[in-house]
Protein backbone atom coordinates (compact mmCIF):
# COMPACT_ATOMS: atom_id res chain seq x y z
CA UNK A 1 0.00 0.00 0.00
CA UNK A 2 1.80 2.95 -1.40
CA UNK A 3 1.36 6.11 1.03
CA UNK A 4 2.60 9.86 1.58
CA UNK A 5 4.70 11.66 3.02
CA UNK A 6 3.91 14.71 4.21
CA UNK A 7 5.58 18.41 6.08
CA UNK A 8 3.94 20.65 8.14
CA UNK A 9 7.10 23.43 8.21
CA UNK A 10 7.86 25.85 5.85
CA UNK A 11 11.43 26.13 3.90
CA UNK A 12 14.02 28.33 4.59
CA UNK A 13 13.96 31.60 2.13
CA UNK A 14 15.84 34.75 1.46
CA UNK A 15 13.35 37.96 0.65
CA UNK A 16 15.03 39.88 -1.96
CA UNK A 17 14.05 43.72 -1.43
CA UNK A 18 10.55 44.89 -2.38
CA UNK A 19 9.66 47.82 -4.51
CA UNK A 20 6.88 49.70 -6.27
CA UNK A 21 8.23 51.44 -9.20
CA UNK A 22 6.95 53.72 -11.76
CA UNK A 23 5.30 51.66 -14.51
CA UNK A 24 7.34 53.93 -17.13
CA UNK A 25 6.00 53.12 -20.91
CA UNK A 26 3.82 50.61 -20.01
CA UNK A 27 0.12 50.79 -19.39
CA UNK A 28 -1.28 49.76 -16.20
CA UNK A 29 -4.37 50.49 -15.15
CA UNK A 30 -5.02 52.91 -11.83
CA UNK A 31 -7.30 50.60 -10.58
CA UNK A 32 -4.62 47.08 -10.41
CA UNK A 33 -1.53 46.39 -9.91
CA UNK A 34 1.87 43.90 -11.48
CA UNK A 35 3.87 41.95 -9.37
CA UNK A 36 7.17 40.31 -10.91
CA UNK A 37 9.59 38.23 -9.71
CA UNK A 38 11.67 35.18 -9.97
CA UNK A 39 12.07 31.96 -7.81
CA UNK A 40 15.08 29.94 -7.61
CA UNK A 41 17.40 27.53 -5.99
CA UNK A 42 18.68 28.77 -2.73
CA UNK A 43 22.00 26.42 -2.53
CA UNK A 44 22.97 27.36 -6.76
CA UNK A 45 20.53 30.63 -7.08
CA UNK A 46 19.92 29.15 -10.10
CA UNK A 47 16.24 29.55 -11.89
CA UNK A 48 13.70 27.24 -10.89
CA UNK A 49 11.26 26.51 -13.67
CA UNK A 50 7.70 25.77 -13.76
CA UNK A 51 7.65 26.76 -10.02
CA UNK A 52 4.03 27.22 -8.83
CA UNK A 53 3.70 30.86 -7.24
CA UNK A 54 0.90 31.68 -5.49
CA UNK A 55 -0.56 35.37 -3.92
CA UNK A 56 -3.24 35.30 -1.50
CA UNK A 57 -5.03 38.32 0.05
CA UNK A 58 -8.14 38.36 2.38
CA UNK A 59 -10.42 37.26 -0.50
CA UNK A 60 -8.41 36.46 -3.69
CA UNK A 61 -5.47 34.52 -4.69
CA UNK A 62 -3.83 34.20 -8.05
CA UNK A 63 -1.44 31.27 -9.84
CA UNK A 64 1.05 31.11 -12.36
CA UNK A 65 3.87 29.46 -13.17
CA UNK A 66 7.77 30.40 -13.60
CA UNK A 67 9.34 30.76 -17.50
CA UNK A 68 12.49 28.81 -17.99
CA UNK A 69 14.58 31.70 -16.14
CA UNK A 70 12.09 31.24 -12.88
CA UNK A 71 10.08 34.59 -13.64
CA UNK A 72 6.66 35.35 -13.22
CA UNK A 73 4.18 37.89 -13.63
CA UNK A 74 0.96 38.53 -12.28
CA UNK A 75 -0.95 41.42 -13.66
CA UNK A 76 -4.75 42.88 -12.82
CA UNK A 77 -3.96 42.67 -9.13
CA UNK A 78 -6.34 44.69 -6.76
CA UNK A 79 -4.64 46.83 -4.60
CA UNK A 80 -3.33 45.68 -0.87
CA UNK A 81 -1.51 43.36 1.14
CA UNK A 82 -0.60 40.54 0.27
CA UNK A 83 1.55 37.07 1.39
CA UNK A 84 3.36 35.17 -1.93
CA UNK A 85 4.58 31.70 -2.03
CA UNK A 86 6.20 28.86 -3.81
CA UNK A 87 6.39 25.77 -4.71
CA UNK A 88 8.16 23.20 -7.00
CA UNK A 89 9.07 19.48 -7.19
CA UNK A 90 12.18 18.61 -5.19
CA UNK A 91 11.50 21.50 -3.19
CA UNK A 92 10.12 23.10 0.35
CA UNK A 93 7.80 25.28 0.14
CA UNK A 94 8.67 28.65 0.83
CA UNK A 95 7.28 32.28 1.43
CA UNK A 96 7.99 35.29 0.42
CA UNK A 97 10.21 37.12 3.19
CA UNK A 98 11.36 34.21 5.17
CA UNK A 99 14.87 33.96 6.54
CA UNK A 100 14.81 30.98 8.05
CA UNK A 101 11.89 27.94 7.65
CA UNK A 102 10.15 28.66 10.59
CA UNK A 103 8.79 32.08 10.39
CA UNK A 104 6.27 34.09 8.64
CA UNK A 105 6.78 35.59 5.53
CA UNK A 106 6.40 38.69 4.78
CA UNK A 107 3.52 41.08 3.18
CA UNK A 108 3.84 42.48 0.13
CA UNK A 109 1.91 46.24 -0.76
CA UNK A 110 0.26 45.97 -3.83
CA UNK A 111 -0.72 50.11 -5.25
CA UNK A 112 -2.63 50.56 -8.57
CA UNK A 113 -1.20 51.54 -11.51
CA UNK A 114 2.45 49.99 -10.47
CA UNK A 115 4.72 47.21 -11.16
CA UNK A 116 5.64 45.70 -7.55
CA UNK A 117 9.07 44.13 -8.64
CA UNK A 118 12.31 42.38 -6.81
CA UNK A 119 9.16 39.80 -5.54
CA UNK A 120 11.20 37.03 -5.16
CA UNK A 121 11.70 33.66 -3.07
CA UNK A 122 14.31 31.07 -2.80
CA UNK A 123 13.50 27.38 -2.10
CA UNK A 124 15.35 25.03 -0.32
CA UNK A 125 16.08 21.56 -2.15
CA UNK A 126 14.01 18.90 0.12
CA UNK A 127 15.70 16.21 1.90
CA UNK A 128 14.43 12.55 1.74
CA UNK A 129 14.91 10.06 4.90
CA UNK A 130 14.78 6.23 4.06
CA UNK A 131 14.46 3.06 5.82
CA UNK A 132 12.47 0.13 6.57
CA UNK A 133 10.47 -1.16 10.49
CA UNK A 134 10.88 -4.59 11.10
CA UNK A 135 9.36 -7.07 13.91
CA UNK A 136 11.92 -8.52 16.11
CA UNK A 137 12.45 -11.28 14.09
CA UNK A 138 14.24 -8.95 10.93
CA UNK A 139 10.53 -9.72 8.98
CA UNK A 140 9.43 -6.39 7.15
CA UNK A 141 5.78 -5.11 8.69
CA UNK A 142 3.60 -3.08 5.99
CA UNK A 143 0.91 -0.49 7.05
CA UNK A 144 2.74 0.48 10.13
CA UNK A 145 2.55 4.30 10.92
CA UNK A 146 5.38 6.18 10.82
CA UNK A 147 6.10 9.84 11.95
CA UNK A 148 9.14 12.29 11.74
CA UNK A 149 9.18 14.49 15.26
CA UNK A 150 11.20 17.37 15.64
CA UNK A 151 11.63 19.63 18.93
CA UNK A 152 9.28 22.69 18.64
CA UNK A 153 8.25 25.48 20.72
CA UNK A 154 5.09 26.02 22.72
CA UNK A 155 3.73 27.45 25.85
CA UNK A 156 4.83 24.25 27.92
CA UNK A 157 8.22 24.62 26.42
CA UNK A 158 10.42 22.89 24.25
CA UNK A 159 8.40 19.54 23.71
CA UNK A 160 8.65 17.12 20.30
CA UNK A 161 6.34 17.15 17.79
CA UNK A 162 5.09 15.04 15.07
CA UNK A 163 6.05 17.01 11.97
CA UNK A 164 5.43 14.42 8.97
CA UNK A 165 3.75 11.31 8.31
CA UNK A 166 3.96 8.32 6.27
CA UNK A 167 3.48 4.49 5.77
CA UNK A 168 5.60 1.19 5.35
CA UNK A 169 4.71 -1.04 2.54
CA UNK A 170 5.62 -4.00 1.66
CA UNK A 171 8.85 -5.71 3.25
CA UNK A 172 8.60 -2.56 6.05
CA UNK A 173 9.85 -0.07 3.98
CA UNK A 174 9.19 3.72 4.53
CA UNK A 175 9.81 7.07 3.14
CA UNK A 176 9.99 10.26 4.12
CA UNK A 177 9.53 12.91 0.98
CA UNK A 178 10.09 16.99 0.79
CA UNK A 179 11.62 16.85 4.62
CA UNK A 180 13.50 20.58 5.51
CA UNK A 181 17.01 20.30 7.01
CA UNK A 182 16.75 19.58 10.69
CA UNK A 183 17.42 16.82 13.74
CA UNK A 184 14.45 14.42 13.50
CA UNK A 185 13.17 11.06 15.32
CA UNK A 186 11.62 8.47 13.78
CA UNK A 187 8.10 7.14 15.59
CA UNK A 188 6.58 3.61 14.41
CA UNK A 189 3.36 2.94 15.82
CA UNK A 190 0.08 0.31 15.25
CA UNK A 191 -3.09 -0.89 16.88
CA UNK A 192 -3.98 -2.86 14.11
CA UNK A 193 -1.31 -5.41 13.78
CA UNK A 194 -0.31 -8.24 16.61
CA UNK A 195 2.63 -9.75 17.43
CA UNK A 196 3.09 -13.60 15.79
CA UNK A 197 2.66 -16.21 18.32
CA UNK A 198 1.39 -15.23 21.62
CA UNK A 199 -1.99 -13.75 22.08
CA UNK A 200 -1.11 -11.38 25.19
CA UNK A 201 1.60 -9.70 22.91
CA UNK A 202 1.20 -6.67 21.36
CA UNK A 203 3.16 -3.44 19.00
CA UNK A 204 4.09 -0.60 21.22
CA UNK A 205 5.38 2.85 19.74
CA UNK A 206 8.94 2.65 19.22
CA UNK A 207 11.80 5.12 18.09
CA UNK A 208 14.69 4.50 15.74
CA UNK A 209 17.17 2.83 16.70
CA UNK A 210 14.83 0.57 18.73
CA UNK A 211 13.95 2.28 21.91
CA UNK A 212 10.21 2.55 23.41
CA UNK A 213 10.80 6.22 24.74
CA UNK A 214 11.47 9.22 22.69
CA UNK A 215 13.77 10.21 25.48
CA UNK A 216 16.42 7.50 24.72
CA UNK A 217 15.79 8.09 20.49
CA UNK A 218 18.38 8.66 18.34
CA UNK A 219 18.46 11.68 15.96
CA UNK A 220 18.61 11.65 12.46
CA UNK A 221 20.49 15.02 11.01
CA UNK A 222 19.49 16.08 7.54
CA UNK A 223 21.16 18.78 5.46
CA UNK A 224 19.20 20.59 2.59
CA UNK A 225 19.08 18.20 0.08
CA UNK A 226 20.32 15.30 1.87
CA UNK A 227 18.66 11.24 1.57
CA UNK A 228 19.21 9.87 4.55
CA UNK A 229 19.08 6.00 3.92
CA UNK A 230 19.34 3.00 6.39
CA UNK A 231 17.08 3.73 8.86
CA UNK A 232 16.13 0.34 10.29
CA UNK A 233 14.35 -0.46 13.56
CA UNK A 234 12.76 -2.89 15.02
CA UNK A 235 9.04 -2.39 16.18
CA UNK A 236 8.69 -3.18 19.66
CA UNK A 237 6.52 -5.68 21.06
CA UNK A 238 5.56 -6.16 24.67
CA UNK A 239 3.02 -8.11 26.83
CA UNK A 240 -0.65 -6.09 27.60
CA UNK A 241 -1.49 -5.42 31.48
CA UNK A 242 -4.44 -4.86 33.45
CA UNK A 243 -5.67 -1.41 35.31
CA UNK A 244 -7.83 -1.93 37.83
CA UNK A 245 -8.54 0.53 40.77
CA UNK A 246 -11.96 2.13 42.64
CA UNK A 247 -13.48 5.53 41.73
CA UNK A 248 -14.86 7.24 44.88
CA UNK A 249 -16.18 11.09 45.40
CA UNK A 250 -14.81 13.62 47.68
CA UNK A 251 -15.46 12.30 51.22
CA UNK A 252 -14.19 8.93 49.75
CA UNK A 253 -17.35 7.10 49.22
CA UNK A 254 -17.48 4.64 46.35
CA UNK A 255 -19.17 6.17 43.27
CA UNK A 256 -20.90 3.43 41.19
CA UNK A 257 -22.49 3.11 37.22
CA UNK A 258 -19.98 4.94 36.06
CA UNK A 259 -17.38 4.73 33.21
CA UNK A 260 -13.76 5.18 33.22
CA UNK A 261 -12.12 6.43 30.22
CA UNK A 262 -8.04 5.50 29.60
CA UNK A 263 -6.87 7.65 26.75
CA UNK A 264 -3.22 6.85 25.69
CA UNK A 265 -1.35 10.43 25.70
CA UNK A 266 2.58 11.58 24.29
CA UNK A 267 4.23 10.18 21.84
CA UNK A 268 5.28 7.40 23.93
CA UNK A 269 2.13 6.14 23.78
CA UNK A 270 0.18 4.23 20.41
CA UNK A 271 -2.67 6.30 21.38
CA UNK A 272 -5.13 3.44 22.05
CA UNK A 273 -8.40 4.14 24.08
CA UNK A 274 -10.17 1.88 26.93
CA UNK A 275 -13.89 2.57 27.93
CA UNK A 276 -14.90 0.63 30.97
CA UNK A 277 -17.83 0.60 33.45
CA UNK A 278 -18.20 1.20 37.06
CA UNK A 279 -19.71 -1.30 39.83
CA UNK A 280 -22.33 -0.64 41.96
CA UNK A 281 -19.06 -1.04 44.62
CA UNK A 282 -17.08 1.53 42.54
CA UNK A 283 -14.56 -0.87 41.09
CA UNK A 284 -13.28 -1.48 37.58
CA UNK A 285 -10.89 -3.33 35.69
CA UNK A 286 -9.39 -2.83 32.32
CA UNK A 287 -7.83 -5.87 30.56
CA UNK A 288 -4.90 -5.93 27.57
CA UNK A 289 -3.92 -2.91 27.93
CA UNK A 290 -0.69 -1.65 25.62
CA UNK A 291 2.19 -0.49 27.95
CA UNK A 292 2.40 3.31 27.80
CA UNK A 293 1.45 6.35 29.35
CA UNK A 294 -2.49 7.33 29.82
CA UNK A 295 -4.86 9.52 30.80
CA UNK A 296 -7.62 8.60 33.32
CA UNK A 297 -11.16 10.47 33.36
CA UNK A 298 -14.09 9.77 34.92
CA UNK A 299 -17.42 10.27 33.11
CA UNK A 300 -21.16 9.93 34.44
CA UNK A 301 -23.16 7.96 31.72
CA UNK A 302 -26.67 8.84 32.77
CA UNK A 303 -28.74 8.98 29.68
CA UNK A 304 -30.45 12.44 28.92
CA UNK A 305 -28.18 14.51 31.34
CA UNK A 306 -25.44 17.41 30.89
CA UNK A 307 -24.01 16.54 33.69
CA UNK A 308 -20.51 14.44 34.10
CA UNK A 309 -18.23 13.93 36.80
CA UNK A 310 -14.50 14.54 36.25
CA UNK A 311 -10.99 13.81 38.27
CA UNK A 312 -11.00 16.75 40.59
CA UNK A 313 -7.20 16.51 39.50
CA UNK A 314 -6.31 14.89 36.43
CA UNK A 315 -4.85 11.84 36.47
CA UNK A 316 -1.65 10.46 34.48
CA UNK A 317 -0.51 6.99 34.75
CA UNK A 318 2.61 5.03 33.07
CA UNK A 319 1.08 1.50 32.34
CA UNK A 320 4.72 -0.87 32.58
CA UNK A 321 3.30 -3.65 34.89
CA UNK A 322 -0.13 -4.28 36.23
CA UNK A 323 -1.50 -1.10 38.00
CA UNK A 324 -3.63 -2.44 40.56
CA UNK A 325 -5.12 -0.54 43.68
CA UNK A 326 -5.65 2.61 41.84
CA UNK A 327 -7.31 4.68 43.41
CA UNK A 328 -9.54 7.81 41.13
CA UNK A 329 -11.58 10.31 43.29
CA UNK A 330 -14.23 11.97 41.05
CA UNK A 331 -15.88 15.43 41.72
CA UNK A 332 -19.78 16.59 40.41
CA UNK A 333 -19.71 18.99 37.37
CA UNK A 334 -20.00 22.57 38.55
CA UNK A 335 -23.28 24.80 37.29
CA UNK A 336 -22.13 27.85 36.27
CA UNK A 337 -24.76 30.88 34.90
CA UNK A 338 -24.42 34.29 33.86
CA UNK A 339 -24.41 36.75 31.49
CA UNK A 340 -22.33 38.94 28.93
CA UNK A 341 -22.59 42.44 29.68
CA UNK A 342 -21.73 46.02 28.20
CA UNK A 343 -19.54 47.73 29.80
CA UNK A 344 -21.53 51.05 30.59
CA UNK A 345 -18.37 53.69 28.93
CA UNK A 346 -18.76 51.53 25.76
CA UNK A 347 -19.73 53.59 23.11
CA UNK A 348 -21.35 50.98 20.66
CA UNK A 349 -24.12 48.45 20.86
CA UNK A 350 -23.36 44.77 22.03
CA UNK A 351 -25.14 41.54 20.60
CA UNK A 352 -24.05 39.19 23.57
CA UNK A 353 -25.25 36.29 20.66
CA UNK A 354 -22.22 37.02 18.98
CA UNK A 355 -19.71 35.53 21.91
CA UNK A 356 -18.58 32.66 22.36
CA UNK A 357 -17.70 31.10 26.00
CA UNK A 358 -15.03 28.34 26.57
CA UNK A 359 -13.81 26.67 29.88
CA UNK A 360 -10.46 25.41 29.18
CA UNK A 361 -9.44 22.98 31.57
CA UNK A 362 -5.41 21.91 32.26
CA UNK A 363 -4.61 18.17 31.76
CA UNK A 364 -1.08 16.83 32.47
CA UNK A 365 1.96 18.91 30.93
CA UNK A 366 0.82 20.47 27.64
CA UNK A 367 -3.20 19.00 27.07
CA UNK A 368 -6.16 20.37 27.98
CA UNK A 369 -9.69 19.91 28.06
CA UNK A 370 -12.44 22.52 26.36
CA UNK A 371 -15.73 23.09 27.24
CA UNK A 372 -17.64 25.46 25.09
CA UNK A 373 -20.99 26.39 26.79
CA UNK A 374 -23.84 26.68 24.56
CA UNK A 375 -24.89 29.75 22.30
CA UNK A 376 -25.56 32.92 24.51
CA UNK A 377 -29.06 34.41 24.93
CA UNK A 378 -29.53 37.48 23.01
CA UNK A 379 -30.57 39.18 26.82
CA UNK A 380 -26.74 38.05 27.29
CA UNK A 381 -27.26 34.67 29.58
CA UNK A 382 -25.78 31.71 29.65
CA UNK A 383 -25.57 28.52 31.60
CA UNK A 384 -23.66 25.41 31.61
CA UNK A 385 -22.28 22.14 33.45
CA UNK A 386 -18.73 21.64 33.16
CA UNK A 387 -16.24 19.77 35.27
CA UNK A 388 -14.95 21.39 38.32
CA UNK A 389 -11.30 22.14 39.71
CA UNK A 390 -9.10 24.71 37.69
CA UNK A 391 -10.48 26.18 34.80
CA UNK A 392 -9.47 28.98 32.19
CA UNK A 393 -11.93 31.11 31.03
CA UNK A 394 -11.90 32.02 27.35
CA UNK A 395 -13.99 34.31 25.02
CA UNK A 396 -14.48 35.30 21.47
CA UNK A 397 -15.89 38.33 21.17
CA UNK A 398 -16.79 40.33 18.44
CA UNK A 399 -14.43 42.80 16.13
CA UNK A 400 -13.89 45.87 18.13
CA UNK A 401 -14.90 44.43 21.26
CA UNK A 402 -12.61 42.81 24.50
CA UNK A 403 -13.00 41.79 27.77
CA UNK A 404 -12.54 44.44 30.62
CA UNK A 405 -13.74 42.13 33.18
CA UNK A 406 -14.15 38.08 34.56
CA UNK A 407 -16.11 38.28 38.07
CA UNK A 408 -16.64 34.97 39.54
CA UNK A 409 -19.05 35.31 42.44
CA UNK A 410 -18.68 38.81 42.57
CA UNK A 411 -14.54 38.24 43.02
CA UNK A 412 -12.77 40.13 39.72
CA UNK A 413 -10.41 37.09 38.16
CA UNK A 414 -9.51 38.55 34.86
CA UNK A 415 -6.85 36.38 33.19
CA UNK A 416 -6.25 34.14 35.96
CA UNK A 417 -7.29 30.03 36.60
CA UNK A 418 -10.01 29.87 38.38
CA UNK A 419 -11.09 27.29 40.98
CA UNK A 420 -14.26 26.31 40.37
CA UNK A 421 -14.23 23.63 43.39
CA UNK A 422 -16.80 20.47 43.26
CA UNK A 423 -20.48 20.17 42.46
CA UNK A 424 -23.24 23.70 43.48
CA UNK A 425 -23.26 26.51 40.97
CA UNK A 426 -21.21 29.56 40.34
CA UNK A 427 -22.10 33.03 38.80
CA UNK A 428 -20.24 34.27 36.71
CA UNK A 429 -19.75 38.05 34.92
CA UNK A 430 -18.37 38.87 31.74
CA UNK A 431 -17.94 42.38 30.93
CA UNK A 432 -16.97 43.89 27.93
CA UNK A 433 -15.16 46.96 26.30
CA UNK A 434 -15.08 48.85 22.83
CA UNK A 435 -12.22 51.21 25.03
CA UNK A 436 -9.23 49.17 22.61
CA UNK A 437 -5.78 49.52 23.72
CA UNK A 438 -3.85 50.65 20.65
CA UNK A 439 0.14 50.04 20.43
CA UNK A 440 2.03 50.85 17.82
CA UNK A 441 5.75 52.00 16.69
CA UNK A 442 9.08 51.98 14.85
CA UNK A 443 11.61 48.99 14.71
CA UNK A 444 15.01 50.48 13.94
CA UNK A 445 18.61 48.84 14.22
CA UNK A 446 21.65 50.97 15.68
CA UNK A 447 22.41 52.99 12.72
CA UNK A 448 18.09 54.10 12.91
CA UNK A 449 17.34 52.37 9.28
CA UNK A 450 13.99 50.44 10.04
CA UNK A 451 13.63 46.59 10.45
CA UNK A 452 11.62 44.88 7.82
CA UNK A 453 9.62 41.44 9.08
CA UNK A 454 11.35 41.88 12.60
CA UNK A 455 9.65 39.67 15.43
CA UNK A 456 8.21 42.12 17.96
CA UNK A 457 7.25 40.67 21.27
CA UNK A 458 4.84 42.28 24.34
CA UNK A 459 4.63 40.35 27.26
CA UNK A 460 3.58 41.07 31.08
CA UNK A 461 6.09 42.35 33.05
CA UNK A 462 4.65 39.72 35.49
CA UNK A 463 5.65 36.02 34.94
CA UNK A 464 2.53 34.43 36.34
CA UNK A 465 0.70 35.50 33.26
CA UNK A 466 2.98 34.53 30.74
CA UNK A 467 1.17 30.81 30.15
CA UNK A 468 -2.39 31.74 30.84
CA UNK A 469 -3.87 34.29 28.15
CA UNK A 470 -2.86 35.52 24.37
CA UNK A 471 -4.65 38.73 25.42
CA UNK A 472 -1.40 39.45 27.19
CA UNK A 473 1.69 37.55 25.22
CA UNK A 474 1.89 38.60 21.42
CA UNK A 475 4.19 38.45 18.51
CA UNK A 476 4.08 40.01 15.19
CA UNK A 477 6.44 41.10 12.40
CA UNK A 478 7.14 44.51 11.24
CA UNK A 479 6.51 45.74 7.95
CA UNK A 480 8.62 47.18 5.19
CA UNK A 481 9.47 50.64 7.00
CA UNK A 482 9.61 48.80 10.38
CA UNK A 483 6.10 49.49 11.49
CA UNK A 484 4.54 47.41 13.96
CA UNK A 485 1.02 47.32 15.95
CA UNK A 486 -0.67 45.58 18.63
CA UNK A 487 -4.48 46.25 18.79
CA UNK A 488 -6.36 44.80 22.14
CA UNK A 489 -3.67 43.61 24.89
CA UNK A 490 -5.18 43.65 28.32
CA UNK A 491 -3.99 46.77 30.56
CA UNK A 492 -1.00 45.66 32.55
CA UNK A 493 2.89 46.24 33.09
CA UNK A 494 4.67 45.05 30.14
CA UNK A 495 7.70 44.92 28.37
CA UNK A 496 8.25 44.72 24.08
CA UNK A 497 11.13 43.62 22.62
CA UNK A 498 12.51 43.35 18.89
CA UNK A 499 15.01 40.56 17.16
CA UNK A 500 15.66 39.90 14.03
CA UNK A 501 13.83 36.18 13.51
CA UNK A 502 12.49 33.77 16.30
CA UNK A 503 12.21 30.13 15.37
CA UNK A 504 7.64 29.30 15.10
CA UNK A 505 6.28 30.14 18.50
CA UNK A 506 9.21 30.93 20.67
CA UNK A 507 7.68 33.99 21.65
CA UNK A 508 4.84 31.27 23.75
CA UNK A 509 7.87 29.88 25.49
CA UNK A 510 8.72 31.22 29.16
CA UNK A 511 11.94 30.47 28.81
CA UNK A 512 12.59 32.28 26.07
CA UNK A 513 10.53 35.15 27.42
CA UNK A 514 13.11 35.29 30.64
CA UNK A 515 15.94 35.78 28.01
CA UNK A 516 14.01 38.45 26.05
CA UNK A 517 14.01 40.27 29.43
CA UNK A 518 16.64 42.42 29.77
CA UNK A 519 17.15 44.17 26.75
CA UNK A 520 12.94 44.99 26.44
CA UNK A 521 11.55 48.10 26.90
CA UNK A 522 9.16 48.46 29.71
CA UNK A 523 5.67 50.49 29.26
CA UNK A 524 2.20 50.69 31.42
CA UNK A 525 -0.71 50.25 29.12
CA UNK A 526 -4.44 51.30 30.80
CA UNK A 527 -8.11 50.49 29.18
CA UNK A 528 -8.42 52.35 26.02
CA UNK A 529 -5.07 53.96 25.85
CA UNK A 530 -2.93 54.11 22.93
CA UNK A 531 1.17 54.37 22.92
CA UNK A 532 4.32 54.72 20.45
CA UNK A 533 6.95 53.11 20.93
CA UNK A 534 10.04 53.31 19.51
CA UNK A 535 12.58 50.12 19.33
CA UNK A 536 16.16 49.44 19.04
CA UNK A 537 16.94 46.23 17.48
CA UNK A 538 17.75 43.42 19.83
CA UNK A 539 20.08 40.16 19.30
CA UNK A 540 18.34 36.98 18.98
CA UNK A 541 19.12 34.70 21.92
CA UNK A 542 21.87 31.99 21.46
CA UNK A 543 20.78 28.59 21.86
CA UNK A 544 17.36 28.57 20.74
CA UNK A 545 15.91 25.54 18.64
CA UNK A 546 17.96 26.21 15.08
CA UNK A 547 15.39 27.94 12.78
CA UNK A 548 14.60 24.76 10.44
Amino acid sequence: MKLLAMVVVAATTTAAAQSAVPTGARDISSDEGVVQGRVVDARTGRPVADASVDLQGLDRAWSVSTDGQGRYEIAAVDPGEYRMSARAPGYVPSQFGQRNASERGSTIDVSGGRLTTGINVRLEPAGTVNGAIVDERGEGLAAVEMELVADRYSPAGVIPVAVAFAQSEEQGAFKFTNVLPGDYYVRAYTSAIRPPGDRGQVYRASFFPGVSQVEFAQRVKLGAGEEAFGINFPLLSARTRRVEGTVSDSTGLAVGQTRVRVVGIGLNSTRAEYLVGVDARGRFEIRDVTPGPYMLNVTDPTPGRSSARWLSASREITVEDDVVDLELRASLGVRVEGRIVRDPDATQPLDPAAVRVEFERRIGATGFLAVSAPAVRAAGGLSVEIPGGLTFIRTEVPAQWTVKAIRLDGADLTDQEIDLGDGGRRQIEIVLTDRLTHVRGRAADKEGRPVANGSIVVFPDDPARWRESRRVVRETRSGRDGQFEFVALAPAEYLVVAVDALPSNAWMDPEVLNRLRPVATRFRLDEGEQRVISLTLSPTPDGLIPAY
